[in-house]
């Protein structure tokens, strides 16, 4: 049994047909509220019945604003599907937002009859678009990646996590509505917006589940040489194994896109250095400050604070390469270019623009740092890091 796209007069309605093996036909639903059993113990009450019209099983919304595939799409986090067929795409990936259809949903058998409700166990649906006509989506797989994100859901960024919060609660109270649908448009916008942060690459009309799902498993290498292995005398290695790991640091998926958040939260998106004050805003979708780690060290959790300092792009550029570092002395904070770069930099090109970058160092006004002390740059941390060098 299953329940089909019909291009009926172009817009698209969705029929019930066919038989099960214990004998149960399309027929016998006729006027029957439907509910889905999925896989994971995910159950939706659809309030969409089952009517006889024009000769043919159809199905017909009651007590919800959104249709069926609608409701199975939001439901598993998939983009919102298309009904006619003059609005398909084609290539892949196949699932793109309003630009593929799903055709079939696969009823495997009916877990209850009773009264007016039919709940019907559905393990995989087929969508298609113009150049793939028939590509499965097991929900089987696709519920587990769904509850792995919703339970990892703190290891993403709070407005994710709280959306993807928001999405679990909605699926497990049974009722899936256009509310529904809004936190996924939700989730797919934010998640675009960050993609940078989390290390990953994703087009806002795709499939936001499976990147959530990479996302978590990111991996990136770490360096092959540690900071506290390289030779003192080895200046040259020293600088590449820090400016490696500072790059793995800034690359490892949501733990990244969390700690950079609580950075730029910590800093009120204002640059340590320079004091530029760059938010995000409903014109620009990402701060235009980066949080920069400080280095690694064993006794730290990386991810802390006070292993970060907030920094405009110019300043991150400046500081990852060792043109401006930043120095602790008797409870203050300084930036600086080091004679060693300033030599090194005039040697080969008396024109670069030191002095547009000399021009915002200095001591560090107090109300550039974290309002909670501990958040505080750590010295031990910079000290490590001028050694490093």
């Amino acid at each position: 049994m299953r329940i089909s796209r019909r291009t009926s007069g172009g817009r698209g309605e969705y029929e019930i047909s066919g038989s099960l093996a214990d004998g149960l036909r399309a027929a016998d639903l006729e006027n029957f509220l439907l509910s889905f059993e999925f896989p994971e113990g995910i159950l939706i009450h659809t309030q969409v019945r089952v009517v006889k019209q024009g000769g043919k099983l159809r199905m017909r919304m009651m007590d919800v604003d959104i249709q069926v595939q609608k409701q199975l799409a939001a439901t598993f986090m998939m983009p919102d599907p298309a009904r006619q067929t003059a609005a398909l795409g084609a290539g892949e990936p196949v699932m793109q937002e309003g630009a593929y259809a799903v055709e079939h949903i696969e009823i495997d058998s009916a877990v209850v009859i009773q009264s007016e409700t039919a709940v019907l166990r559905v393990q995989s649906v087929i969508v298609l678009n113009r150049s793939h006509l028939a590509h499965e989506i097991d929900l089987r797989e696709r519920g587990a990646m769904l509850i792995e994100v919703w339970n990892r859901g703190n290891e993403f960024p709070d407005e994710i996590a709280s959306l993807l919060e928001q999405h679990a609660a909605a699926v497990r109270s049974s009722h899936v509505d256009f509310a529904t649908q809004r936190i996924v448009a939700d989730i797919q916008r934010l998640v675009f917006e960050r993609s940078a942060d989390l290390s990953i690459v994703y087009s806002a009309r795709g499939d936001v589940l499976v990147k959530l799902a990479d996302a978590l498993h990111y991996q990136a290498p770490k360096p092959v040489v540690v900071v506290e292995d390289v030779d003192p005398e080895d200046i040259e290695i020293k600088k590449r194994t820090v400016k490696d790991w500072k790059r793995w640091a800034n690359a490892r998926g949501p733990a990244s896109a969390k700690f950079k958040q609580e950075v730029r939260r910590a800093y009120v998106s204002t640059c340590f250095i320079c004091g530029a004050y760059y938010p995000k805003t409903p014109y620009n979708t990402t701060p235009g400050v980066d949080a920069a780690h400080i280095i690694p060290w064993n006794e730290y959790e990386l991810d802390e604070v006070f292993n970060g300092l907030c920094l405009c792009k110019l300043h991150h550029w400046a500081f990852d390469e060792a043109i401006v570092m930043v120095r602790y002395e008797s409870g203050r904070y300084y930036s600086e270019i080091p004679e060693t770069a300033e030599n090194q930099i005039l040697e080969s090109d008396v024109d670069f623009s030191l002095d547009l970058l000399r021009k915002d160092l200095g001591l560090i006004p107090a109300e550039r740092l974290p309002t909670v002390r501990e958040q505080w740059p750590h010295p031990e941390l910079l000290q490590m890091l001028t050694a490093s060098y």
